[in-house]
């Protein structure tokens, strides 16, 4: 065979087992022009070459993060991803934002032409100062800017709005005032780690974060530029570390998630309300308030009551109700009081959010949400609203949601009052109180209090003020000097001779300090000579660190959670982490519970995982680990097939860990997972004798089917390939060698 001929053909068996590799390693090196495929993930422990970093933004290999800003004043920071995107794709980052004094804020953009010159402040980095920059952003903005703040915004709208509130993640467009679509959330700059997932479609934008659906737009975008990022910025009102991590990216087609769309910015019509002439001018804002009267050092905690937190300290009347998922204060029923006290101090300021619903009985007689409260174990009813016992004081503020009008000789006869005290302003009204329900430090009418309808409520305590917001509208505001001497929270409330529900839902409190770790579960089951065995691994975390030395219950179910069997008891390790062996009877579906009862450091929390297990063949286990609901696990050894149905609330996230046994499949080559018949990219991790299998997917009912060794095409997997830049230098040059020598070569043949 020629010279020439040998060459050539090991010359094209040496680009046949290269290919993939420059494939991979080289697809995000490709021209803007054409739209990149793959995934992509980066941890910042190493310069991965995907970035180019503009501005404040530079990478900390020290905390394997990436850093927009410092918390400092007037900085700005932006990432530039090395590829282009522009059709659909999924970006998964944690973030966390805090450390400074609420400002400003940070986005994830998309679609977005390329800009060398970082604004500051109210930008956040997401255009140049006072320029509009063709593209799309979410944005998670800790600051309140107002319309004048946009109006010299070149290329901006000319009447722009101001920001819907100090704490909110939206959909912009071009510039940070034009607001697609937002949410308000505390969780922007609460000083801990969140998990975001953004899912970019055709015509749909969905947010979630901590695995929950908070944002959802259908509209159509403009894809003319392809520039992906982050961008970040402080200003000179406020300053915030805002700090990227653990971030992945894959181009793929991707399905609508299933929930509501989130309201267009539009200020939300209110219920008519008569103002209390002595009060002070109430001006309709959005909320959170202004969050430099607040101190800094913050975390939120929250609470849907679908489960006991063991946060709560029920008194009289009130229970948890976990079918209805909230707290029921009274029923309909004469002369009830029930209070709930948190179970933690709250003496600074904070911001709580709540729903809540009154009504179903005769009018009678209101709740109220306290703080700064004395702790008191005698829960009075009817006007008392068992804010304290019946004609008693008990230091502290309370605003009340008052249903019944109380006349002056109601309250005459409360020990430790005024002489003379008034009577209610009306049968309908909202009021900052203290110490007793007679002592009205301002008020407003609203027909809201017992209207039979769920409210969203806001309530947000500073140093010196109190404001109060019903469904986004500023409805109470209130200046002066408050008592912090006592530190209880919670809520109250009361019936009389007239009767009302008083329930409480989706509760969350923003405050100095309040620490609730994190608690993970994760279950791997097999079996041996001696039965079955399972080990039960988890974490107890805050703020990233390891909870140490802290006892952690395990418990199971086998009644759906009806009724729970105590397993034991175990202390975490010095990284936070724990571990039980153990020894079920069968095979089936299971819950498992993990409880930290909190200390006088942390608050308690509990983490509830579904569970089930499978035989397979030859003493092998299959098992499965999710936050949702697992049923019809089994496993077919003829076609080699494990199918189990999945299920969840819809706008939310599930997950599933699946434990595969080597002994089954020894190469991944043959996996495959197929959700709903659709072939969906999982990650496969070797752990020990098995193979670890997680993917997630949006909430509704699912039939997840796995292949071992199907002769289906595999196309899902995410295998655990990294080319450095230095190997695909070298690879290429080899290519580009063999290459000369081959034309070289042929030259030298023809002459």
């Amino acid at each position: 065979m020629p010279k020439g001929t040998v060459i050539f053909v090991l010359f094209l068996i040496l680009v046949l087992v290269l290919s993939p590799l420059l494939s991979f390693g080289f697809g995000f090196q490709t021209a803007r022009a054409q739209q990149s495929s793959g995934s992509y993930s980066d941890d910042f422990s190493s310069d991965s070459g995907l970035w180019q970093y503009l501005g404040t933004a530079y990478r900390d290999p020290l905390n394997h993060n990436l850093v927009l800003t410092n918390s400092d004043y007037f900085e700005g920071g932006a990432v530039f991803f090395s590829a282009p995107v522009q059709g659909s794709f999924v970006a998964n980052f944690s973030y966390k934002v805090g450390g400074g004094t609420a400002g400003d804020g940070f986005t994830m953009f998309f679609y977005k032409q390329n800009y060398s010159t970082v604004g500051n402040g109210d930008t956040l980095g997401f255009s140049s100062d006072s320029m509009v920059v063709p593209g799309y952003g979410i944005e998670f903005d800790g600051w309140q800017n107002i319309p004048g703040d946009f109006q010299l915004i070149a290329g901006g709208q000319q009447n722009p709005q101001g920001d819907p509130s100090a704490d909110h993640i939206a959909l912009v467009q071009d510039f940070t005032g034009n607001h697609l679509v937002y949410v308000n959330d505390p969780r922007v700059d609460d000083g801990i780690w969140h998990d975001v997932s953004v899912e970019v479609g055709d015509s749909f934008v969905g947010v979630f974060v901590d695995q929950g659906l908070v944002l959802l737009w259908d509209g159509t975008f403009n894809t003319t530029f392809d520039g992906f990022g982050f961008s970040g910025a402080t200003g000179g009102g406020g300053s915030n570390y805002h700090v990227i991590s653990n971030f992945s990216l894959t181009l793929e087609p991707v399905t609508r998630p299933i929930g509501t769309a989130t309201p267009v910015f539009t200020p939300a019509p209110s219920a008519p309300v008569t103002l209390n002439p002595s009060a002070t001018h109430i001006t309709p804002v959005y909320p959170l308030p202004v969050r430099s009267e607040i101190n800094q050092s913050l975390q939120t905690f929250s609470d849907d009551f679908t489960v006991n937190s063991g946060a709560w300290q029920y008194l009289g009347t009130a229970y948890r109700d976990p079918t209805n998922q909230d707290i029921v204060l009274t029923n309909t029923l004469n002369d009830q009081g029930g209070v709930a006290f948190l179970n933690y101090p709250i003496k600074d300021g904070f911001v709580a959010n709540f729903s809540y619903k009154t009504g179903g009985g005769s009018g009678g007689d209101g709740f109220t949400i306290f703080f700064y409260k004395q702790f008191y174990a005698d829960i009075g009813t009817g006007g008392s609203e068992g804010f304290t016992p019946d004609y008693q004081v008990v230091p502290g503020y309370g605003v009340e949601f008052d249903t019944w009008q109380n006349i002056p000789q109601d309250f005459a006869a409360t020990s430790g009052a005024q002489q003379n005290p008034q009577g209610d302003p009306s049968s309908n009204h909202i009021a900052l109180i203290e110490d007793f329900c007679g002592n009205h430090l301002a008020w407003v009418n609203d027909p809201r209090v017992d209207d039979g309808n769920w409210h969203n409520v806001s309530v947000a305590v500073g140093t010196s003020s109190v404001a109060v917001y019903v469904d986004q509208q500023m409805v109470l505001q209130w200046n002066g000097t408050l008592n912090r001497t006592f530190d209880g929270f919670g809520f109250s409330g009361g019936t009389g001779s007239a009767t009302d529900w008083h329930l409480i839902g989706n509760f969350s409190i923003t405050a100095q300090n309040l620490k609730q770790p994190t608690l993970t579960t994760y279950c791997v089951g097999s079996e041996s000579q001696s039965g079955l065995n399972v080990k039960i691994n988890g974490d107890l975390s805050f703020n990233g660190s390891g909870v140490s030395s802290a006892p952690v219950l395990l418990s199971y179910s086998v009644t759906g959670g009806e009724s729970w069997q105590d397993l034991t008891l175990v202390n975490t390790d010095d990284n936070g982490g724990y571990s039980a062996l153990w020894f079920p009877s069968a095979t089936g579906d299971y819950m498992i519970k993990a409880v930290y009862q909190g200390d006088e450091n942390y608050l308690e929390t509990a983490n509830i995982v579904n569970f089930a297990l499978e035989s397979g063949v030859e003493q092998s286990i299959f098992s499965v680990t999710s936050n949702s609901t697992i049923s019809e696990l089994s496993f077919d050894s003829s076609n080699k097939e494990l199918s189990f149905n999945v299920s969840g609330p819809s706008g939310t996230r599930g997950y599933v860990n699946v434990y595969v046994p080597k002994s089954l499949i020894n190469d991944i080559a043959g996996l495959a997972v197929y959700l709903d018949n659709s072939q969906i990219n999982c990650t496969v991790q070797s752990q020990n004798a098995g193979w670890n299998l997680f993917f997630t997917y949006h909430h509704s009912s699912h039939k997840v089917m796995i292949t071992l060794g199907s002769s289906k095409t595999n196309q899902g997997l995410i295998p655990a390939v990294s080319v450095s830049p230095l190997t695909q230098t070298v690879l290429l040059s080899i290519l580009l060698a063999l290459t000369a020598l081959l034309v070289v070569k042929l030259r030298k043949n023809k002459t």
